[in-house]
């Protein structure tokens, strides 16, 4: 392909509002809880599917959740989980250009699904100075 032929400019994605809103509680001077839930919107059009199967960002909703231990006044460990859920999106394959259909335009009769879940752990060790 030359640099006039078909080739992906980025992934086409949009700008998005994301709202997200979270919580601590301390149990005590050593424990603390905290949870929280983020919402985005989908930055990928239905048209850019085709272009962004190695990166589909399409997940909207996050849920978290963690809890926090201090060891000592300056030394602390924490532990959180997130899960995202199941995000599914649809578009059509689109053309190379090599054949009738023009460089960039769905093919009709097909279709490419990106579907995307998360899960994720982690543990932190913190040290104030």
């Amino acid at each position: 392909m030359s640099a006039s032929g078909p080739f992906v400019q980025g992934f086409g994605w949009k700008d998005i509002w994301t709202v997200a809103v979270g919580a601590q509680y301390k149990l005590d001077s050593t424990w603390t809880l905290r949870a929280g839930y983020n919402y985005g919107g989908n930055p990928i059009p239905s048209n850019q599917q085709f272009f962004n199967v190695f990166a589909p960002a399409i997940v909207r909703h996050h849920l978290g959740a963690g809890i926090g231990y201090d060891i000592t006044r300056r030394l602390g460990v924490n532990l959180a989980y997130y899960h995202v859920f199941t995000a599914k999106q649809s578009g059509a394959f689109v053309s190379d250009g090599s054949g009738a259909i023009p460089v960039n335009q769905p093919i009709p009769g097909t279709q490419v699904t990106n579907r995307l879940s998360e899960n994720s752990v982690s543990i932190q060790v913190g040290y104030k100075f």
